[in-house]
């Protein structure tokens, strides 16, 4: 008899993911999934660039590349959340951009905005997240899944190559 383990279909993954918790449990699921992922990455303490690279191909997430280090870029291929699915008009990256912002803050020991300006979601082919450092430890975390983080980022980020 096979064992399915870690080869379960990603369809099973993006139900969970995608599905209105809100219903069941009033709170966005965009939120809960950041929070989710931020956790997991702190909890994993990566030290570099390559454990989260070694650590997204081993667990078969995406591609992860950094196209940028200031301002910090980083884009992923074959993202588990969204590759392959239709525009719909939105980032859909909640739990990667907390991954990443999981590792950043531990990283770099700061807090950190992120947004996710590129994505299947918004028509393109790969996800890419920017992120900006903050130096005040008590400032608030800031996903922004569309727009900006209270003019952080600028006006319309997302953009469709």
């Amino acid at each position: 008899m096979e064992e399915l383990g870690r080869n379960v279909d990603v369809s099973i993954f993006r139900i969970l993911r995608f599905m209105n918790l809100r219903k069941y449990i009033g709170i966005d699921n965009e939120m809960l999934m950041y929070y989710f992922g931020k956790e997991l990455s702190k909890n994993l303490n990566f030290k570099n660039f390559k454990e989260l690279s070694n650590f997204y191909k081993e667990y078969k997430l995406g591609r992860i590349e950094m196209v940028s280090e200031n301002p910090i870029k980083i884009r992923i291929y074959d993202c588990i959340s969204c590759s392959g699915l239709p525009d719909v008009g939105k980032p859909l990256c909640h739990f990667e951009a907390g991954f990443l912002a999981g590792y950043i803050e531990n990283v770099f020991n700061k807090k950190c905005y992120i947004i996710e300006t590129h994505c299947w979601g918004l028509g393109n082919k790969f996800c890419q997240f920017e992120v900006r450092l903050v130096d005040n430890k008590k400032s608030e975390n800031c996903f922004a899944s569309s727009g900006d983080c209270n003019g952080y980022f600028g006006k319309n980020r997302t953009k469709k190559l």
